[in-house]
């Protein structure tokens, strides 16, 4: 790991002290994560336009030239936090790397919207996305609670028989929320972002009434045979390790062609400090990499 991602666990490290002490955890993350966005500039020549998406909220990322491949995001925020503006940045950064437009998804949240709320956003989303551009132009992109819900929604498109995007691309998806995965407790320490604690009670608000090893809320036990051509990055610092791991495995089994990476000593999602680590550069330059190669 680079000096910059050490100095910055440091603080990630206090920050998730504080977060553990706070009375309205929900409320305090939400903030946090817009905060830390609002440091991060946007690139130059970036068009944003918002645009409803059969009445979901969206963000419509361009730069001068038209592209002929979109992104569609979904963040990342344990299904309670996370928004357009926290993940701009980083929607921005793929957008670049990767010559693509972008769809950034303002899905609705829990506990306020538990589920199905963040999946009927994100299928509605992508069939409206889908009628104006052929789905083969699309590449379904999330992380961490997003890339659950972008694993979700493939599913879910499979079961449907509906057109399938051209690519997904996964950066630490959380598609386990029973809470048995066993680099919970073995990873757990060295974990800046997450806890157990913040996983278990997210999970819950979540899935609500819902099991949660229901196939939708965890999709790893979904069906996932026909999955299309997958990018994941992990960090070997993110108690979510197994899920990216098990996934990966479970698709290659399946016949999906998958390219695994594992970032050693990695953060949880750390591409979304784009412009402080090295290692989030380098990660969203791979992205763009895979995704050329998905179109050539």
């Amino acid at each position: 790991a680079s000096l910059q991602h050490t100095l910055l666990s440091l603080y990630l490290r206090i920050l998730k002290r504080k977060q553990s002490k706070s009375s309205e955890p929900v409320k305090l993350r939400r903030k946090l994560i817009n905060d830390v966005a609002k440091r991060f500039k946007l690139p130059q020549g970036l068009k944003i336009e918002r645009l409803s998406a059969n009445g979901v909220p969206v963000e419509w990322m361009s730069f001068e030239a038209p592209r002929d491949r979109i992104i569609m995001y979904l963040h990342g925020g344990a299904y309670v936090a996370g928004s357009l503006q926290s993940h701009r940045h980083l929607v921005s950064s793929l957008s670049m790397a990767a010559n693509a437009e972008a769809m950034a998804v303002d899905y609705r949240l829990a506990p306020e919207h538990p589920f199905p709320a963040a999946l009927d956003d994100a299928l509605s989303a992508y069939l409206w996305l889908i009628k104006k551009h052929s789905s083969e132009k699309v590449i379904i992109a999330g992380d961490s609670a997003g890339g659950g819900l972008a694993v979700a929604l493939i599913a879910k498109l499979l079961e449907d028989k509906l057109a399938l995007p051209r690519a997904a691309v996964l950066l630490a998806p959380w598609v386990d929320l029973t809470g048995l995965s066993p680099t919970i407790s073995s990873v757990g320490k060295r974990d800046v972002i997450l806890s157990e604690g913040m996983l278990t009670s997210s999970a819950k608000m979540y899935a609500h009434t819902y099991p949660l090893d229901q196939p939708y809320i965890s999709p790893i036990n979904s069906q996932l045979s026909g999955f299309p051509k997958t990018l994941i990055q992990v960090g070997t610092k993110d108690m979510l390790l197994n899920d990216s791991r098990v996934l990966s495995e479970q698709l290659k089994q399946l016949g999906s062609q998958v390219v695994y990476e594992e970032w050693k000593g990695a953060m949880h999602v750390w591409h979304f400090f784009t412009y402080l680590l090295p290692e989030s550069k380098r990660a969203i330059n791979s992205i763009g990499k895979f995704i050329d190669n998905v179109f050539t």
